[in-house]
Formats: structure tokens, sequence, C-alpha cells
């Protein structure tokens, strides 16, 4: 859905906590800012994480947010706000290092498949997530395995969406480096 009024609306009903117009408005936008993102974006884990981060961060303005037909183009902002934020903060962090070819080299192997062995990679996950605590593995399972949108996480677990979508990065940052070195 990119039609302006509809999308106003959806926002108007989900700042008052309409939980239905709140998951109709993600799911109405979050399409095409992953594609905003993904176009912008060298990894698409990256996007993936920026386009959550957006998404919660939108949810907590929205508030502050003026109907004016324009929800896509402010969520947009965020995201490429937040966007160029991660990737000055990477390219930090190889100027520290000291080391731009590692860099490229350390993201160029965080995009290979850990194995050709579906079956091991599976071995292997189940393995990683063993090792998590038991409530990193329940929020993992009850957003992706479960649909549970952040907002209602963050209830659950009496946290802001934010702090849900920060745990939920860390997590699967755990599990990937648990991946890698199995």
């Amino acid at each position: 859905m990119s039609d302006p009024d509809a999308l106003d609306a959806l926002a108007l009903r989900a700042r008052v906590g309409d939980a239905a117009a709140a998951d109709a408005l993600v799911e109405a936008v979050a399409g095409e800012l992953r594609l905003f993102v993904a176009a912008r974006c060298h990894a698409l884990d990256l996007a993936e994480e920026v386009v959550q981060t957006a998404l919660v961060a939108g949810f907590e303005a929205l508030p502050r947010y003026r109907p004016e037909g324009t929800l896509l183009p402010w969520l947009k902002g965020i995201a490429k706000h937040l966007l160029a934020r991660e990737l000055r903060a990477q390219a930090r962090f190889r100027r520290v290092e000291g080391d731009e070819l590692a860099g490229l080299l350390i993201d160029a192997q965080a995009e290979q498949p850990v194995d050709d062995d579906p079956a091991v990679d599976l071995t292997r996950l189940e393995e990683c997530l063993r090792q998590l605590s038991p409530r990193a593995r329940a929020l993992l399972e009850r957003h992706h395995r479960d649909d549970v949108p952040l907002a209602r996480l963050a209830q659950q677990f009496k946290q802001t969406t934010l702090a849900i979508a920060s745990a939920l990065k860390r997590i699967r940052q755990q599990v990937r480096s648990c991946m890698v070195e199995a």
C-alpha cells in the first residue's frame, strides 16, 4: 500500500494504541522500506537491522508525526539517517583497526554461507541456539518463529521497543558469531 492518505489513517489509529492498525502499517511500509535501505546498503543483514530499528524509532516518534501524506518518506528519512550512522560507525571501526583491507575481508566472509551442507548448518544452528540464555531464546522464538511484533514483545518483556530491537540485534550477532566459530 503506498496510498499516503491510507497510511496516515493507519498511523493515526496506531498512535492511539490500535494494535491491528500498527500491524497493518508495518505490513504496508516494510517492503518498500526494505527495498529503499537495501539499495543503499552493502549487506542484507545490515539492511534488515536498519529497517527494524527504523520501524521501532518511527513508532516511538509517531506521536510527533504530522499526517500530511508523508509517512513513507518520513520513515525513509529515519532509515537513511540510521544507515548513515551505522556505516560511519563501521568506517570508524575500520580506521581504528588500521586495516581497510581486513575490514573488507571481514565483510566478505560474513556474507559467505557457513557451510555448503544444510544438515551441518542446521546442526550448528541448533547448538548455537542451545547456548543462548532462556530469555534470549524466548525472544528469538517469539519474534521470528511466532511473528510477535516488537511492540508486543516490549509489553511482554516490560521493556521499550527499542531495547527489544537492540536485544534481538545482539542475539542475532551472537548466533552469527557462534555459527562462524563452530
